[in-house]
């Protein structure tokens, strides 16, 4: 059987167990844990969800550290498996998923995650980099709410 093993050398097909990174009863057929999780150990068992803010670059995935780091100021839910799956947070931009999101520019905000654009506070009023809400925008001196 294709990923899968057997404990001493047996040749019964009941006796195969599957490989680490894949899934199946032993016996039967294995097939490759999804993209966005790992599994370590031979034999049955489950394939394990990649924690957020990772995804995985290969599959089939076979420990924690094939699980990788979304690139900075982006963030991912668990068992993502795509580097596309990393979006941008609240106050930062990007022109796609997937890559370094960079911070909203002094005087504007985003609050939500994703490749939006930021937008500008009202007039007569100022935010700090990477600001997530119109909130962030204060009074500049001189100017009144």
């Amino acid at each position: 059987m294709e990923h899968s093993n057997s404990v001493g050398l047996s040749s019964s097909e009941t006796a195969c167990i599957c490989d680490a990174g894949h899934v199946g009863e032993d016996g039967g057929p294995c097939v490759a844990c999804a993209a966005g999780s790992y599994k370590v150990e031979n034999g049955t068992g489950v394939c394990v969800a990649c924690g957020a803010d990772t995804y995985t670059v290969a599959v089939p995935a076979t420990s924690a550290s094939m699980c990788v780091s979304c690139p900075a100021h982006t963030s991912s839910g668990e068992g993502r498996g795509y580097i596309t799956s990393c979006i941008c947070d609240g106050g930062y931009t990007a022109g796609s998923d997937g890559v370094e999101c960079t911070a909203c520019g002094v005087g504007t905000y985003k609050p939500e995650t994703g490749t939006g654009a930021c937008s500008a506070c009202p007039w007569g009023t100022n935010s700090s980099l990477a600001s997530t809400g119109v909130g962030d925008c204060s009074c500049i001196a001189g100017h009144t709410a």
